[in-house]
């Protein structure tokens, strides 16, 4: 059976220390992975920009998962909300080159 190549990217916005940034970004991660895992993914890589604002488009992780797109790595990107792709109002949101698939942390299929 061939998976499908899926990533994850986690964001949290600078707005307390450094260890509850990281918490709540590998809560994220995990509510993902979980997902991934029971939706029968393949995760082919886990993209973090912790300390980030979602209106800053030059964040290392999203520039790392948009090059890793473009050379193949994965079809679709798994994220708890589509606001920790991008954060503004909706008619100047980018396009996007991959399908995003949001995955709220109380919709989880436990």
């Amino acid at each position: 059976m061939n998976r499908i190549k899926a990533a994850i990217y986690c964001r949290i916005s600078p707005f307390a220390d450094t260890f509850t940034l990281s918490h709540l970004c590998g809560i994220q991660k995990s509510v993902l992975l979980d997902k991934a895992e029971t939706t029968g993914f393949c995760v082919t890589g886990c993209y973090e920009d912790i300390g980030y604002s979602g209106s800053n488009m030059q964040r290392p992780a999203l520039k790392q998962l948009l090059q890793d797109y473009a050379e193949g790595k994965f079809s679709v990107v798994l994220v708890v909300n589509r606001d920790r792709l991008y954060k503004e109002a909706t008619e100047n949101a980018p396009k996007f080159p991959f399908p995003v698939l949001s995955v709220p942390p109380g919709n989880r299929d436990d």
